[in-house]
């Protein structure tokens, strides 16, 4: 008697949990997956980070721009990397329409601005297609230009720096933001500089810019130049948020082989 009560309890017991299961099964359809994973070190992140900031500060710089209009003077600013040092000569890498106006000519007067210090420069080249340009300037102080990645393919997702000088260029000089490649191939149709419609493909990026931060660089996490800052989608009424978007350096490198170091 006692063995058919306790046989009679475990078939209850089995009945039970079976039913919970299946049930759980029905109601929930969910199924759970071991997954192990390295936690990920904060400190030598920001450690990384810090390291990169250091270095992309001290290749980035800001840029002031003039155009005379009669007795009208209309200014302006962006931002830009030096790319290259010749002697006493320096390269900095820009957008072509930070330099250019609005009737598409370039602007009277040029100046780099690092630091305090403001040094007259030259336009020596930009291309009409892409919106990149070329400017130098001299100096006797030393500045060190950034390091250059053009192997970036497979980069999407990946952590990103850059570093510009925003709205007002001396009180916001290298601002540093961080965030992360979007999409690498944005392919986006757009007008050249002599009113031809093209495509030019584009790195999408969320870190932070604003206006004046074109021409200001794009880095991944260990401070290597990947790309530059090109132009941001602003709509108040949809509200947009961080759809950024660079130019990737090996896309018009050939182009500027001789002001690479």
């Amino acid at each position: 008697m006692k063995k058919a009560i306790i046989f009679l309890l475990l078939i209850s017991i089995f009945l039970i949990t079976s039913c919970k299961k299946e049930k759980e099964i029905i109601d929930h359809n969910i199924y759970h997956y071991d997954i192990s994973s390295s936690p990920i070190a904060t400190e030598e992140l920001n450690e990384e980070l810090n390291n990169a900031a250091l270095k992309i500060a001290a290749s980035s710089v800001g840029i002031s721009v003039k155009h005379k209009n009669g007795l009208i003077n209309n200014t302006g600013s962006g931002s830009g990397v030096i790319i290259k040092k010749e002697n006493n000569d320096y390269y900095v890498l820009s957008c072509r329409h930070v330099i250019f106006n609005n009737t598409k000519t370039l602007c009277d007067e040029i100046k780099i601005y690092i630091d305090g210090n403001y040094y007259d420069s030259e336009v020596v080249y930009y291309h009409d297609q892409i919106d990149v340009a070329v400017i130098k300037f001299s100096s006797e102080l030393d500045y060190i230009p950034a390091t250059i990645n053009l192997n970036n393919d497979n980069i999407d997702g990946n952590i990103i720096l850059t570093c510009s000088s925003p709205y007002d260029m001396t009180k916001y000089f290298n601002t540093i933001t961080v965030g992360n490649i979007s999409n690498s191939k944005r392919i986006i149709e757009e007008e050249n500089l002599n009113g031809e419609m093209i495509n030019n493909n584009y790195l999408q990026f969320t870190a932070s810019i604003n206006t004046g931060s074109s021409g200001g660089g794009i880095f991944n996490i260990k401070g290597e130049l990947i790309g530059i800052i090109d132009w941001m989608l602003s709509n108040n009424k949809d509200n947009l948020k961080d759809m950024n978007f660079g130019i990737r350096i090996s896309e018009f490198s050939s182009n500027i082989n001789q002001y690479l170091k």
